[in-house]
């Protein structure tokens, strides 16, 4: 064996030696610090048992390092308890807990719980909002004190018929039509928005006849349709066919221009010409003037029912309106005579 190799052989030998020596040495320590005859020997809380030192009930066994001799520390069993050692608080409240001095300088604090977690039926729990990963249902926090968040497949959820507000913080219920409301999210009804703190239906959409629903407005007649609300949004004097189920113009009105208008007779009251409709209807010489379906000037009533071109006429005697024309004829034809 050569002198480099007997060096490292050497080396080697004594420093495991030491090693071993260290660790047996610290093993003796150990063993004397939890080695005991009677109560005396042990710290204060502890007791002697079996030869080892051993904490009372209620008592939690702590060690600062493994040189240190066995402390025994009451076990806390409420927030705010008074503690000096985490341990004291985790017991009973779980991992999320600790002692919280007021200053450094304090030796005893109080048990509370982290910033993250919150207390809740004699625990701490991590704090999670809705929609954040869970394990219980306990780590649920929202806002109103009367709800119940539930932890549902590891992710907080909403109690039934209630939706989380936009930062996941609290929930409120979903309202139907004409409920309260403060997002549209809050309007179980399709087609419906929150307006003014009320669920109500969108534009362009109106509530049925129980209020249970949103129904398309109809921009035209002819479109589909489920009751007459939704022709009359946009056409007076209309209304959904039973049998066809599109709109149409109600009886007793008439199409003009793609609108329903009222149907006025000659000499019958009228707001509006388009209202005027000569019976049959075989022109446009009808007109409302000073508020009464008259015919337009050039135009005769025939029958008292349509209006026709004077020129379009022969000469006979129709009704009872003709005779002062035929008369005033006749008489020119006299006069031109003589």
């Amino acid at each position: 064996m050569n002198t480099r190799a007997l060096l490292l052989f050497v080396c080697i030998y004594f420093s495991n030696n030491e090693v071993l020596s260290q660790e047996t040495n610290l093993t003796i320590k150990i063993q004397e610090y939890l080695k005991c005859s009677k109560d005396e020997d042990c710290s204060f809380n502890a007791y002697c048992h079996f030869g080892r030192c051993t904490c009372k009930d209620g008592f939690l066994q702590y060690k600062e390092t493994k040189k240190s001799p066995i402390q025994c520390f009451k076990e806390a069993s409420h927030i705010e308890d008074y503690c000096e050692k985490d341990i004291q608080c985790q017991a009973a409240l779980g991992k999320h807990s600790f002692c919280k001095f007021e200053t450094t300088q304090n030796t005893v604090g109080k048990c509370n719980c982290h910033e993250n977690a919150h207390y809740a039926l004699n625990q701490c729990y991590k704090t999670a909002y809705i929609g954040g990963v869970c394990d219980v249902s306990d780590n649920c926090v929202i806002k109103s004190k009367n709800l119940k968040a539930f932890c549902e497949y590891s992710h907080c959820i909403c109690p039934p018929m209630h939706h989380p507000t936009d930062d996941g913080t609290d929930c409120f219920p979903i309202s139907e039509l004409g409920g309260p409301c403060i997002s549209n999210v809050g309007c179980s009804t399709l087609q419906a928005v929150c307006k003014e703190g009320t669920c109500q239906c969108k534009r362009e959409y109106i509530p049925n006849f129980d209020n249970q629903t949103c129904l398309q407005v109809a921009k035209r007649l002819g479109d589909p349709c489920d009751e007459d609300g939704q022709c009359l949004e946009a056409h007076r004097f209309a209304i959904c066919s039973n049998s066809s189920r599109v709109c149409e113009c109600e009886e007793g009105a008439h199409v003009f221009d793609e609108t329903c208008w009222r149907t006025a007779k000659l000499l019958e009251k009228c707001g509006n010409t388009f209202e005027c409709r000569s019976d049959p209807h075989r022109g446009f010489g009808i007109e409302c003037r000073n508020g009464t379906c008259l015919c337009k000037e050039g135009y005769q009533m025939e029958d008292r029912k349509d209006c026709v071109k004077w020129e379009s006429r022969s000469i006979g005697i129709k009704n009872t309106y003709d005779l002062p024309i035929i008369v005033l004829l006749a008489s020119l034809t006299l006069i031109l005579r003589v």
